[in-house]
């Protein structure tokens, strides 16, 4: 599925900001771990994610207006590919610790 709504998404957006959503993968582990599965963020992570966000949305916005070809349904794709690949991390850990 993640995979699937990554390419579809794609056919939307331009390569470099669908790579640079991508990126941000690492914070989303982090945000999803906090709400549904109990891992508390540092302060440091809510600061940096926030300015990684905000940098992403710059990005994407100021491609948008040079005329490039990025649209917001594409890169929503993109961002919900990179939710489901946050939540499926978890219990695949939690799987291999328990297989050992």
């Amino acid at each position: 599925v993640v995979l699937m709504l990554q390419f579809i998404g794609l056919k939307y957006t331009s390569a470099a900001s669908a790579v640079t959503m991508v990126g941000l993968e690492p914070l989303l582990v982090v945000f999803v771990g906090h709400f549904f599965f109990n891992d508390k963020a540092k302060i440091y992570h809510w600061i940096c994610g926030a300015a990684a966000f905000a940098g992403v949305g710059m990005m994407v916005m100021g491609g948008a207006e040079e005329g490039g070809t990025i649209d917001w349904f594409g890169c929503l794709l993109i961002l919900l590919a990179g939710l489901g690949f946050a939540g499926v991390i978890r219990p695949s850990q939690q799987m291999i610790a328990r297989i050992g």
